[in-house]
C-alpha cells in the first residue's frame, strides 16, 4: 500500500517518565551535562548532550564525570496516521521522515521536584523544575551538573510526504523497506509509478531516501538530519 500525508496526530508523544505530555507527533527529552571541553580556544564549561572524554592540558588533569545513566536522551512518539487514514504508523515510519520544524517545550511543567516522578526519571540528581526545564539544583552551573529539556515538533511541519507500507496483523502500518534496510519513505508527495520504480531497483530523480531521521546534533544545542541519497 501506499499511505501519503499530511501527518494526522490521533494522540500526542508522551514522556511518561518526566509526565511530559504535548499535542506533537514527536517528542525529545534532550540530557544536557556541564562538561569540560577543549578546542582552539582553550578549555571552558559546555552543555553537551554526549559524553565527553577527560582529558590534560598543560599538566592540568580535566575529569569529567559519567554521564547520567537513568536520565537519558531519548524520543518518544505519539499515536499517528497519514491524513484520515484508519491505520496508525508504526515508528519505524516517523524515524524515517525528515522533520525541520522543531520548537522548545516551553509550558509550565507540571511536576515542581523530580523525586514526585518515576525512579527512571533521575532522582538521585535532585533535580528541580526552572523555566520549562529541570535542572541540578545550584546556584552556578558546574561541572557534573544536569540540565533536560523538552523538544517538540510542530504538528504541521510535514505536510506532504509518501511512504511505501504494509498493514501487519495489529492494524498498524510498518514501512516496506529495501534490502539493504532503507524505508521506501519520501517527504514529498510521490506517484505511484515512482514508488512502484522505486521498489523495483529504478532510481528517482531528485528524491532521497532517508537512513537516519532525528538526531541530536553533537553540538548538543542544534538538531540535525542525518540523510543517505540514493
Amino acid at each position: 500500500y501506499v499511505f501519503k500525508g499530511p501527518l494526522n496526530v490521533r494522540k500526542g508523544a508522551k514522556d511518561i517518565d518526566f509526565e511530559v505530555e504535548t499535542d506533537s507527533p514527536v517528542l525529545i527529552r534532550n540530557v544536557e551535562m556541564v562538561q569540560y571541553y577543549k578546542d582552539e580556544k582553550g578549555v571552558r564549561m559546555v552543555l553537551a548532550n554526549y559524553p565527553i572524554e577527560s582529558f590534560e592540558d598543560n599538566g592540568t588533569q580535566y575529569t569529567n564525570p559519567e554521564f547520567p545513566e537513568n536520565v537519558k536522551t531519548k524520543i518518544f512518539y505519539g499515536d499517528v496516521s497519514a491524513a484520515d487514514d484508519d491505520h496508525l504508523l508504526e515508528d519505524d515510519i516517523l524515524k524515517a521522515l525528515t522533520i525541520s520544524d522543531y520548537e522548545y517545550f516551553n509550558e509550565p511543567l507540571e511536576k515542581e521536584n523530580i523525586t514526585e516522578l518515576s525512579e527512571y526519571a533521575g532522582n538521585k540528581y535532585d533535580l528541580v523544575c526552572s523555566n520549562g526545564a529541570y535542572v541540578t539544583a545550584s546556584d552556578e552551573w558546574n561541572v557534573g551538573e544536569i540540565k533536560v529539556s523538552f523538544i517538540t515538533v510542530k504538528k504541521d511541519s510535514l505536510k506532504d510526504f509518501t511512504v511505501a507500507g504494509k498493514i501487519t496483523p495489529e492494524g498498524t502500518v510498518s514501512a516496506v523497506s529495501s534490502k539493504d534496510g532503507n524505508p521506501y519513505v519520501f517527504n514529498y508527495d510521490v506517484s505511484l509509478d515512482e514508488v512502484r520504480n522505486a521498489i523495483v531497483g529504478s532510481q528517482i530523480l531528485n528524491y532521497s531516501l532517508i537512513g537516519a531521521g532525528l538526531v541530536l546534533c553533537i553540538a548538543g544545542f542544534v538538531l540535525k538530519k542525518e540523510r543517505i541519497d540514493k
